[in-house]
């Protein structure tokens, strides 16, 4: 700490970046790039995966995190189905998804758009 305060250590990393620059947030549509970055936002990729292919939570107790890519049966739910099942927490196959695994009461509080912005992104996924 003492050489970092004296200049020796030069900058972190966290000092090199530009804290008032605008951050880029891609326009409020129904579309792959506003759906990926809502993934990002809302982190869907710590249990789902990167690539949305299923994952393991960070909760020990959850069953395996399911495949929601575009080739899964999410994937072919459509962007009514995807925000159905994230506003009931019901799937077309009448499945309920345990809120304490998966936070859907909050994901269906976005809005339509939004969600099917996530669908958009999620069938790029394949």
């Amino acid at each position: 700490m003492v050489m970092y305060q004296a200049g020796a250590m030069g900058l972190l990393p966290t000092d090199k970046i530009d804290h008032q620059s605008p951050h880029p947030t891609p326009k409020k549509a129904e579309t792959p790039a506003y759906g990926q970055y809502l993934v990002n936002l809302t982190g869907c990729n710590m249990c789902h995966g990167t690539n949305m292919k299923g994952g393991t939570s960070p909760d020990v107790e959850s069953p395996p995190c399911p495949d929601i890519s575009a080739g899964s049966a999410a994937g072919r739910w459509g962007a009514e189905g995807f925000v159905h099942v994230l506003r009931t927490g019901i799937t077309p196959l009448g499945k309920e998804l345990n809120p304490k695994f998966m936070p859907w009461r909050e994901h269906g509080r976005l809005d339509d758009v939004q969600l099917r912005a996530i669908y958009a992104y999620l069938q790029t996924n394949e």
